[in-house]
């Protein structure tokens, strides 16, 4: 049985016939009326597949069991060789000067006599007769000619202060033997936390399920109780018209008439409150499902079980049994010690 909110706005419209409505308007199509024909069908199996398709909570567990494998990996990763690499560049522009600007500022550029005047002294004071004095230009000269047969190249600049260019590079390689609080870690975490974020997605999908069963059938109910009212509605309007023909013709009281009218009034403010109600309900499916709101939903079931015969009769003793051994969540504080356990493990292995 298919059931749609948007026939209660046409009852609406069916019922201001009291005041004069024409009879055209009763072959209407409520259903076209509310939603222009966009309705979306939906049954409580669809309804639970695409709870558990788009459901946030559920959603969630599911990358909770993404970031375990992650972590599991990362785990794994600190027992594996370790490459770090480095490089720098140092680019020197222009040497720094502490002397520039004032009387010394050439100080550094008068430094390259030094090696001259020290090489002249030594010829004089030496008691080798074949060593004399030199000129500037022979003694760069040589020097020059000894760093080229010696195959150096150096800096003619003689500020202490100047740095020349530096390219550095290095490669380093680290491999720990022997990890326990590391290998204990990751073995527990392979063994435990990716079963606990299971059990928790499984138990968020038995969550989902029965949040979808009662926001459905919750749903049905308001829609099936606005249906009531609605044609409750519709019979105290034909009652209204009758009994004002018959006040009209002096066959019964207007007193009659006006308790009918009073009895109508009422009832259309219980059918506003019972369509807001389900409108209310519809909404909550549509956020337990994360169907859009602005979608229109049209449902099809009905109120009776159709599971009666699948019940079976248990004791309290053994529906506590099943329960301690089948729910999930209690599955997890099961893994939950177990884990808490391994990591008392980790932290006697740092020490």
């Amino acid at each position: 049985m298919r059931f749609s909110i948007g026939k209660y706005f046409a009852l609406i419209l069916f019922c201001a016939g009291v005041v004069g409505t024409s009879n055209a308007q009763d072959d209407m199509d409520p259903v076209a009326i509310r939603t222009g024909g966009d309705a979306v069908t939906l049954s409580l199996d669809e309804a639970i597949q695409i709870a558990l398709a788009r459901g946030y909570s559920v959603r969630t567990a599911q990358l909770d069991i993404d970031e375990s494998n992650a972590l599991i990996n990362e785990t794994w990763g600190r027992l594996m060789p370790q490459v770090d690499v480095s490089s720098s560049y140092t680019r020197n522009i222009r040497s720094a000067n502490p002397f520039s600007g004032s009387s010394a500022g050439g100080l550094f550029e008068s430094l390259g006599f030094l090696g001259w005047l020290a090489f002249n002294e030594q010829a004089r004071t030496d008691t080798d007769p074949a060593t004399n004095p030199i000129s500037l230009p022979e003694f760069i000269d040589r020097q020059t000619a000894g760093q080229a047969a010696a195959g150096a190249i150096l800096d003619n600049n003689d500020n202490p202060f100047a740095v020349p260019n530096q390219f550095v590079s290095g490669v380093s390689v680290s491999q720990k033997v022997f990890d326990i609080a590391a290998i204990t870690g990751a073995a527990g975490a392979s063994k435990y936390l990716k079963r606990l974020n299971q059990a928790g997605l499984q138990r968020e999908e038995q969550i989902i399920v029965d949040q979808t069963r009662k926001a459905f059938y919750g749903a049905l109910l308001a829609i099936e109780q606005a249906n009531v009212v609605a044609q409750s509605v519709a019979r105290t309007g034909k009652t209204v018209r009758e009994t004002g023909i018959r006040v009209a013709q002096g066959t019964a009281p207007k007193f009659q008439r006006l308790s009918a009218e009073v009895e109508l009034a009422n009832l259309e403010t219980q059918l506003i409150q019972v369509q807001n109600g389900a409108a209310v309900a519809l909404d909550q499916l549509k956020l337990v499902t994360g169907i859009p709101m602005s979608r229109q939903l049209s449902l099809i079931g009905n109120l009776e079980s159709e599971q009666m015969n699948n019940f079976v009769t248990v004791d309290t003793g053994a529906a506590v049994d099943r329960a301690l051994s089948a729910r999930p969540d209690i599955e997890q504080a099961r893994i939950g010690i177990e884990l808490e356990n391994i990591q008392m493990k980790v932290a006697r292995g740092e020490y």
